[in-house]
């Protein structure tokens, strides 16, 4: 149990890291820790059926701590989740936590359901499964959002796949040491293809940063309600009302603009 907690609260530390600075003011320490609990603590159990259990509470714990809904509104908390993610095409980020709650409920969802797919692969002693998840999840954010930090973030993230491939599998033996090493060789190589190749640095590749998942395309711009008037919702008195009395004389005169000779 202590080795399992141990191996998870370094990829638990550099998931928070990579997810919470998308927003600003990020999510408190104390909500992150909550969540990254909530994710670790099934797999702490020695059965795998007896995790399987525990992950549906916590799971509805989770949601509940970062979307602010109970799972038994599942309409509020699908659109909520729904919103959040879809404002990611719309805002510029990082963004504003105050004016965008949805989109940090959608961070924060990220950041449990990563650590728990992370937790329950080394629960089950997968190091190939819980790297690649480790990957995926700290991979995800740096393409949102680059910065200054993301060449210690790397560093930190070949750190966490090294101590999963290492710690995962038994006693330190020379054949642990060589995968490990190879495996930190493939990511140091990756890494470089990356961010040597022109293709990928220019976003040719899949550029999937422009995708929208918004179906409905926006309705054009015309001026037919100005010729396409319609007045049946207006109800109009049957009985005449005097709403304007004038008192005139009976000739009329004309009075000529200064403007014109």
């Amino acid at each position: 149990m202590a080795r399992i907690a141990a191996l998870c609260a370094g990829p638990g530390a550099l998931l928070a890291w990579s997810w919470l600075r998308l927003g600003q003011p990020h999510a408190g320490a104390s909500t992150a820790l909550w969540l990254i609990a909530l994710a670790v603590a099934p797999a702490l159990l020695p059965r795998a059926r007896w995790r399987a259990f525990a992950v549906v509470p916590a799971a509805v714990l989770a949601l509940h701590s970062a979307l602010g809904v109970w799972i038994v509104h599942p309409i509020r908390l699908l659109g909520r989740f729904g919103g959040g993610f879809l404002e990611f095409y719309d805002v510029r980020l990082p963004f504003s936590a105050v004016s965008h709650p949805r989109m940090e409920g959608v961070v924060l969802v990220a950041l449990y359901a990563f650590c728990a797919v992370v937790s329950i692969a080394v629960a089950a002693r997968r190091p190939v499964l819980a790297s690649a998840a480790v990957l995926v999840a700290v991979g995800w954010p740096a393409t949102l959002l680059t910065g200054p930090d993301d060449l210690l973030r790397g560093v930190a993230l070949l750190a966490v796949v090294l101590s999963l491939v290492v710690g995962l599998g038994g006693s330190l033996q020379p054949r642990r040491l060589a995968v490990a090493t190879l495996v930190g060789g493939a990511v140091l190589l990756a890494a470089f293809a990356a961010s040597t190749s022109s293709a990928v640095a220019s976003g040719q590749v899949l550029h999937w940063q422009g995708w929208d998942f918004y179906t409905n395309p926006p309705k054009a711009v015309t001026v037919a309600y100005v010729w396409n008037s319609n007045f049946k919702d207006l109800l109009f008195p049957t009985q005449v009302s005097t709403v304007l009395m004038s008192n005139a004389p009976c000739k009329s005169t004309y009075c000529p603009s200064p403007f014109l000779d």
